[in-house]
């Protein structure tokens, strides 16, 4: 086995994983409530070490080579991004801990979702739906909120309770994950958690909700630029690599197979 080639090989691989999560972040730089993914990558143990082998029949100079380096899962960075007023009544931001719990339609019928887009609008029925596809924000009791659009100005306090004239007609639930790490990103600034299970999976959040504000994507333009940068010419020298490689063995194979 050519050990440089498949070390080389594994290098491009990891790098190609990391130019991708680089440049979607990038490309959601302007996605309201998006967390940003951090690629996670670990260094392989040298054969002897991953499989227990005897060290005294190793090849110690190829262990001391390594193993190259492995894909872990990607994770997200869960901190907040900035605020921005907008001056509307129904785009609500959170700040700190929390996720809004929103119904979707799938084919297999209702399954909630959790989002940190607080883009809301009133549908012709008088529901607080998203922005992006109509999905109803639902109260503490799981159940979509409804305004009634005659009953005057709508007022949301940061504990989410909703008033009209001065009564509560509601109150917005706000959630937290359990393990943040193994929500799964749907698009659309919405998450799934395990088997769709959020009572299971979730517990009581206690952000703080800003009526008339929007909170921004946490990417960082400038430093996702240079991770994106670092992983594409980590490919580059991988693959150059991989070329030096082949030449040798093409040369191993028709100029010192022909001399022998």
């Amino acid at each position: 086995m050519n050990y440089g080639l498949y070390l080389s090989a594994s290098g491009v691989f990891t790098n190609l994983h990391r130019q991708d999560v680089h440049a979607n972040n990038l490309a959601n730089v302007s996605t309201v409530g998006f967390k940003r993914s951090m690629a996670s990558m670990m260094h392989r143990d040298a054969e002897v070490i991953e499989d227990r082998l005897d060290p005294s029949v190793s090849k110690e100079l190829l262990n001391q080579l390594g193993g190259g380096v492995l894909l872990q899962p990607s994770r997200f960075d869960t901190s907040e991004g900035p605020l921005r007023e907008t001056h509307n009544d129904f785009d609500l931001a959170i700040q700190g801990d929390g996720y809004f719990t929103i119904q979707v339609f799938t084919a297999d019928g209702a399954a909630q979702r959790l989002s940190r887009d607080g883009r809301f609008t009133l549908a012709d029925d008088g529901r607080l739906v998203t922005i992006n596809g109509g999905h109803g924000l639902l109260d503490e009791s799981g159940r979509p909120i409804v305004i009634d659009r005659s009953a005057g100005k709508t007022s949301i306090d940061g504990a989410g309770r909703i008033r009209q004239n001065g009564s509560e007609i509601g109150r917005i639930e706000l959630v937290r994950p359990r393990d943040p790490q193994a929500l799964k990103l749907l698009g659309h600034g919405q998450y799934a958690v395990p088997d769709d299970d959020v009572a299971r999976h979730t517990l009581a959040a206690d952000g703080q909700l800003n009526q008339g504000f929007l909170e921004d994507s946490n990417v960082e333009p400038i430093r996702e630029l240079l991770q994106l940068i670092a992983a594409t010419k980590a490919i580059s020298g991988n693959g150059n690599m991989i070329r030096y490689h082949d030449l040798m063995m093409d040369r191993a194979v028709n100029v010192l197979g022909r001399v022998a």
